[in-house]
């Protein structure tokens, strides 16, 4: 029953409709004051206007609930983006917040160890390292001056070449005393000095090896009398190359032994 009034009721109601249009248009008819020209005008208006709507299209509900789900999808995936990039905007503030931080403490020390080591290696003088100015720190170049004993201040380009090898071993080892390493591999270094200078870099090697392992390429018989064990290739003939190996420390053993041999042997033959 109630299914029946609810499809009634519409057809009353435009039926109602019906009534009430064809009242008004009889209205019309029978009122003098009624411009037919002016109806019909209106008429043919209204009729272009259906025209141009074209035909009714029966999904078109379907298609607006479609694209308002998608809008509200699309809306969605925005405030996600949006909310990860705020994101990665704070941790990218918070990352540069830290490095300039630690770079400016692990600068300073290497700055102060490269002071101290530029008057060990050199007997005197003075080195710093400089930021350039107004820059950002984290972009900034970074120069090195140097003032040798009885020299004037000069850029590490204006010295000489073992002049530039000292600088290198000081700022090399300042930085190796700001991040310790159990390893460490020197390649020529002390190609460009001389024995003093050269005796003066052993001395600043002897000073880690506690903590530390150095392999040295090198080609300076001074240096190579300082290591423990001694790696080379050697032409014993002619264009024929052999791969040597000597430790030291067991040479100097050996060495012992056959010296306390020695004397026991002249011993022996003098008490005989």
């Amino acid at each position: 029953a109630e299914q029946q009034e609810q499809e009634v009721g519409p057809m009353r109601i435009k039926l109602a409709e019906a009534v009430e249009l064809r009242n008004a248009v009889l209205g019309m008819a029978a009122s003098a004051e009624t411009n037919w020209d002016e109806v019909r005008e209106q008429v043919a208006e209204l009729r272009d206007r259906v025209d141009r709507m074209g035909g009714a299209n029966l999904d078109a509900i379907r298609e607006q609930d479609e694209l308002e789900a998608r809008v509200q999808f699309l809306a969605r995936q925005k405030e996600d983006l949006e909310g990860a990039r705020r994101q990665e905007l704070e941790i990218i503030r918070e990352l540069s917040r830290r490095s300039r931080e630690s770079f400016i403490q692990t600068f300073e020390t290497v700055r102060q160890n490269f002071q101290a080591l530029i008057r060990k290696l050199f007997g005197g003088g003075t080195g710093d390292l400089l930021l350039e100015p107004e820059q950002d720190i984290l972009e900034a170049g970074i120069e090195i001056v140097v003032k040798p004993p009885g020299k004037e201040t000069r850029s590490i380009s204006l010295l000489s070449g073992g002049e530039k090898a000292l600088a290198a071993v000081a700022l090399l080892f300042a930085i190796f005393e700001a991040k310790p390493s159990p390893f460490c591999l020197l390649d020529e270094v002390d190609a460009p000095l001389d024995e003093a200078n050269i005796g003066r870099f052993l001395g600043l090697l002897q000073e880690y090896l506690k903590s530390t392992q150095f392999i040295i390429v090198t080609h300076s018989k001074l240096t190579m009398s300082a290591a423990k064990t001694l790696y080379g290739i050697s032409m014993v003939e002619d264009g024929v190359s052999k791969k040597l190996a000597v430790n030291f420390e067991e040479v100097d053993r050996r060495l012992g032994e056959m010296a306390r041999e020695t004397r026991l042997a002249m011993r022996h033959a003098r008490a005989g």
